[in-house]
Parts: C-alpha cells; structure tokens; sequence
C-alpha cells in the first residue's frame, strides 16, 4: 500500500485532510480512496466485486507520521477517557 507523504497529504482538499486529522486521533491509520465523485476514508480495506469507474486508491496515512508521541498519547486519553498503557511510537519525535 502507498504510505502518503506530508507532502501528498497538503494536496489533497483541506475537507479530507480535517477527516483525516481527526480519524487518526482513534485509529492508527487510514486509507484513503476515491470512488465515486467523492474521497472516502477507511480504517480497513474491504473486498469489494466492482468498483465505480472513476475508483481510485489515494493511499495510507498513519498516525505516527501526523502526530508526535506526545500528541497521539493525549488524542487517545481525549477520545477514549483514559491514558494509554502502551508507549506510542512517532516519527516525528
């Protein structure tokens, strides 16, 4: 699979970069594709028998290249209620 880069990511609508931002504070990746006139993200990839025409997988972003160790550790407290047992992992760090 296409690990998108900062760079890759910028481009895409500012819309889908917020779905983006936001669906990594809970989860450790996304897929992100195109289908049908429009960008959808995903936490899995799923078998599907047919596609639109205009398919296209974009790529996957995963959280340790958007957020420090110390901002996925407070995005999980925020989201789940409750600090993270494990230590997280971050390339940017």
């Amino acid at each position: 699979m296409k690990r998108l880069s900062k760079e890759e990511i910028e481009l895409l609508p500012k819309e889908v970069k917020e779905k983006i931002y936001n669906m990594l504070k809970s989860y450790d990746g996304a897929i992100i594709e195109y289908e049908d006139r429009e960008y959808k993200l995903r936490t899995y990839i799923g078998i599907t028998s047919n596609r639109a025409s205009d398919y296209k997988f974009i790529g996957t972003v995963y959280a340790e290249d958007i957020y420090t160790s110390e901002e996925r550790a407070k995005n999980y407290e925020e989201e789940f209620g409750y600090p993270c047992r494990v230590k997280l992992s971050s390339n940017l760090d």
